[in-house]
């Protein structure tokens, strides 16, 4: 089925970015699985947001950037954002490192906290003094 979808153009294309989302919140095993959760500031500075490490943004992302928002040698990474109770739709993000937090959630309790708007704390959050 999935060589018969690949011929179709348009499909093809909203088919294979679907599927792409799919597998990575199908997560089987969550212990095995290496998501790193982030924080971001969104939608302005000193508001949080839960977000997902994605990989480097060296990959062609990066070039997207104009030169003259670019700091010299800072790297960019690729960040999904979700959205709260729906964390299948989000932003994209190309973010500066030095704009990302990196806590120690994991994508399991990440994923709760972003469904429940907020209304279950991790337990991992729950023992920090």
């Amino acid at each position: 089925i999935e060589a018969f979808i690949g011929k179709i153009p348009i499909v093809r294309t909203i088919y294979s970015s679907s599927k792409t989302l799919v597998d990575f919140f199908n997560v089987p095993d969550p212990t095995t699985v290496k998501r790193k959760v982030i924080l971001i500031e969104f939608p302005r500075k000193g508001l949080y947001n839960i977000a997902f490490l994605l990989e480097s943004a060296t990959d062609g992302f990066e070039k997207l950037i104009p030169e003259k928002d670019k700091t010299p040698g800072e790297k960019y990474y690729k960040v999904f954002m979700p959205n709260s109770p729906n964390p299948t739709s989000g932003y994209f993000l190309i973010i500066p490192e030095h704009e990302i937090t990196h806590t120690n959630m994991t994508f399991e309790e990440a994923i709760k906290t972003v469904v429940s708007c907020g209304l279950i704390t991790p337990e991992s959050l729950k023992d920090i003094k």
